[in-house]
């Protein structure tokens, strides 16, 4: 036979009521967000700069790699230009 053993239940920890006598009136300074002038052409101008750049080194690579193209290397078919007829 178990037995259990009860606590007796606690009364709950309760905070005092606030004092009447202290208001709450915090001090807030007012201030307005000024807007500021500015200007995107130094991002607009480092854009173009690195963009022509990346141009610029796309265009070296494919010369790089292209290979000389001569047509009269090319195998004749047979086939003519001209069809249905």
């Amino acid at each position: 036979m178990l037995l259990i053993f009860f606590q007796p239940s606690l009364p709950p920890k309760v905070c005092p009521p606030p004092k009447s006598n202290i208001i709450f009136k915090p001090r807030l300074e007012h201030r307005a967000t000024k807007p500021q002038p500015f200007s995107l052409e130094a991002k607009e101008e480092e854009a173009r700069k690195r963009k022509a750049e990346l141009v610029r080194l796309a265009e070296e690579e494919a010369r790089k790699v292209s290979i000389p193209f001569d047509e009269a290397e090319l195998p004749r078919t047979g086939l003519s230009s001209q069809s249905g007829t």
